[in-house]
């Protein structure tokens, strides 16, 4: 039913010992709330999750990839173990490219990238330096998620560029292919001299 939200139970594992479901975080939405501060420490030095407050909000993509690296298990309110696949098709069914979406993620994030959402500015992706973090190091590059039936006019990729330039940035586009495979395709304006 769209509309209603569930509330799950999110468990973590540190060091491969999973910790008491008293310490379990709520999926709530697309969300996953981190209120043990250990946990949402650690989290967050490994780039994962915004802070607010005394809590650690993790974003839909991140929960899907802790769960599939086996990072954290997310249960139902029945205490039934739901796993990658059904937490990504939860996400499918509210937003239709999550897939395409969760691709770029995971490959960006699996080649040492802290991948963070670029909503708030105007990107599908703010990704930071290999090994670095937010505050510790400036956007690399933002990056928006495309697959190859989609067709970009000049006018949207010239408003991308320039505002990867405004953010003194990179723009980056991702397009994922009927294997799922990313192909990374860098934009860049060149000036006539």
């Amino acid at each position: 039913m769209e509309g209603k939200s569930s509330i799950y139970k999110l468990q973590f594992w540190v060091l491969g010992m999973p910790s008491k479901m008293s310490d379990a975080v709520k999926l709530l939405g697309e969300k996953g709330i981190v209120f043990d501060s250990r946990k949402a420490d650690q989290l967050q030095n490994l780039g994962f999750g915004e802070r607010e407050e005394k809590k650690l909000v993790l974003d839909a993509f991140e929960l899907v990839f802790l769960v599939e690296k086996e990072k954290a298990v997310v249960k139902d309110s029945k205490n039934k173990k739901i796993n990658a696949e059904k937490l990504l098709q939860r996400f499918q069914k509210v937003n239709p490219n999550f897939f395409n979406h969760f691709q770029v993620f995971r490959d960006l994030r699996g080649k040492g990238h802290c991948v963070k959402t670029g909503f708030k500015f105007g990107a599908d992706f703010r990704v930071y330096p290999k090994g670095k973090r937010v505050g510790e190091a400036h956007t690399e590059m933002v990056v928006n998620v495309h697959s190859p039936q989609e067709k970009l006019s000049l006018t949207q990729m010239g408003r991308f560029i320039r505002l990867a330039q405004t953010l003194k940035t990179k723009a980056v586009l991702a397009v994922v292919d009927g294997e799922n495979h990313v192909n990374y395709y860098a934009l860049e304006r060149i000036s006539h001299a």
